[in-house]
């Protein structure tokens, strides 16, 4: 299993930005912002393309927090589908 805290670490040094956003712009990861109703976020992998999806009715705190959730998702688990629900399961 891959260190989480020093992959984090590259990247942050590797594009001198901690901004999830940004972090996915430089990775070419297309960001979607649409209204999921209770999912906060999916990312997904399709056709070689990475996806995250965001709920556009989270506050901008949040969405930040859900998209370097799911740019984990991306960078520990590219080919793996996932669902970021309210619940948090």
């Amino acid at each position: 299993m891959q260190n989480i805290k020093s992959e984090v670490r590259k990247l942050i040094n590797l594009y001198q930005t901690s901004d999830p956003f940004a972090l996915c712009k430089a990775l070419n990861i297309l960001i979607i912002k649409i209204d999921l109703g209770s999912i906060r976020g999916i990312y997904q992998y399709k056709n070689r393309k990475q996806i995250i999806y965001l709920n556009c009715n989270l506050h901008s705190t949040l969405s930040r927090q859900v998209c370097a959730h799911e740019l984990g998702h991306a960078i520990l688990h590219k080919k793996t589908n996932t669902i970021f629900l309210d619940t948090y399961t």
